[in-house]
């Protein structure tokens, strides 16, 4: 009888346990069961809805970082993304711009903040903090391999002729650097200036604004040190009394000299004045606060915070095209989408553009953006854009990066 028991009293318990739990239970939990797990991979994106854009996707901030003071660096590649935040103890992560996925992190107590970063060449520089005493990175994108840190080093701001020419921080020398070893060494010995504000690279010549008794904007060619032309200080039909900051774009047939309160057109032969806006030596009446430059129509468009209205103008005929019919003095970024114009401003309202006419597009209230870190001004200004700053609306081609209160990165595209 024990022995029969022992065989036949599991098979009793089974039986009984598939009479109490009908088919359709089974089935529920399992459905419950694959639900669960839907719901542990599904991504919740950003709401576009406030937005004209198709949100790709984002990245959810976590503790701390949710409605934190401190801005993200980002610097945008062709394939990937080089992201720091001041959060997430990670350093310097590189990830996929498609799938958002980590290709691999720079975390190392030698390399802080970056403040500068450029895709030159198949590699990646940076120069990050401390502040005073910086060091220049060199990077293999494809595994995050750091070639070399070179504490106190030159960043390749520009090339003439193949060679690269940048600063050292803290030095009012110009340097040339070894794209292969980060090795310098001072460029022409004889130009002794007491500061050096800005680079614009074009042809055979860089233009500089240095401080030499006053602030002039000089014309050199680095790999001979010869001079080209000087606007001095106090060269007034030339206006060449320049501001701090003041800093200078090519425009291909022209130099284009921005201050806070002007424009000016130069030959890039003469360092000539070729025309000036507002036109007059004390005329200042402009306080720009953004300023793009639309190729396809050879027009600069700025904001003017003193009548808040958003300006276009056609440099080579010197003309005003159109003025806006917006006016806000509380604006954060103008930007251009493929040739598609937005104005950002403060209190969360973004307004489309017509660049034909200045006409409003839409105008729609949005959530708070939160800003990114913007690079440092001596090292890194090559368009107009890099001086104003991409501080909300990071823009590549025609692919869109912000940061919001949750979510530190999101990615997405023109609807």
């Amino acid at each position: 009888m024990k022995l029969l028991l022992r065989t036949y009293f599991p098979l009793l318990l089974l039986l009984l346990f598939q009479f109490c739990i009908s088919p359709d239970d089974v089935n529920k939990t399992i459905d419950d069961e694959e639900e669960e797990e839907e719901e542990e991979e599904e991504v919740v994106l950003e709401d576009p809805t406030d937005l004209p854009f198709t949100v790709n996707w984002s990245i959810n901030k976590e503790g701390d970082e949710i409605g934190g003071s401190f801005s993200p660096f980002l610097h945008v590649g062709e394939t990937n993304l080089y992201l720091y935040s001041p959060y997430s103890g990670k350093g310097i992560v590189s990830m996929n711009k498609n799938s958002q996925e980590t290709n691999w992190t720079i975390n190392k107590a030698s390399i802080g903040v970056p403040y500068v970063m450029k895709t030159i060449g198949d590699h990646l520089w940076a120069m990050t903090y401390d502040i005073n005493n910086p060091t220049v990175i060199k990077v293999d994108p494809s595994d995050g391999n750091v070639l070399f840190e070179k504490p106190s080093g030159t960043f390749p701001s520009g090339q003439v002729d193949g060679n690269w020419f940048g600063l050292r921080k803290r030095e009012t020398s110009l340097y040339q650097v070894s794209l292969e070893t980060g090795n310098d060494e001072i460029a022409c010995e004889e130009l002794v200036v007491d500061n050096i504000r800005n680079f614009l690279f074009k042809g055979e010549q860089l233009v500089l604004m240095v401080v030499r008794g006053g602030r002039n904007l000089l014309s050199i060619n680095p790999n001979t040190c010869n001079e080209n032309w000087e606007v001095l200080n106090y060269d007034e039909p030339n206006f060449g009394h320049l501001i701090y900051s003041s800093f200078a774009v090519d425009l291909g047939s022209s130099i284009l000299s921005v201050s806070p309160n002007n424009f000016i057109l130069r030959s890039p032969t003469t360092g000539v004045a070729e025309w000036k806006y507002p036109e007059g030596f004390n005329n200042n009446t402009l306080d720009l606060t953004h300023m793009l430059h639309l190729e396809s129509k050879k027009s600069l468009i700025y904001h003017d915070n003193q009548s808040g209205k958003v300006v276009a103008f056609n440099w080579p005929s010197q003309s005003k095209t159109w003025e806006s019919e917006i006016q806000n003095r509380d604006v954060g970024q103008l930007f251009l989408v493929k040739e598609r114009l937005f104005l950002y401003t403060k209190n969360n309202f973004l307004y489309e553009i017509n660049v034909e006419n200045g006409q409003t597009i839409s105008e729609r209230e949005i959530k708070e953006l939160y800003p990114f870190d913007t690079s440092i001004i001596p090292f890194a200004i090559n368009r107009l854009e890099d001086y104003f700053g991409e501080r909300y609306f990071r823009i590549y081609g025609d692919e869109i990066y912000y940061t919001t209160e949750q979510s530190l990165l999101v990615s997405a595209r023109l609807d």
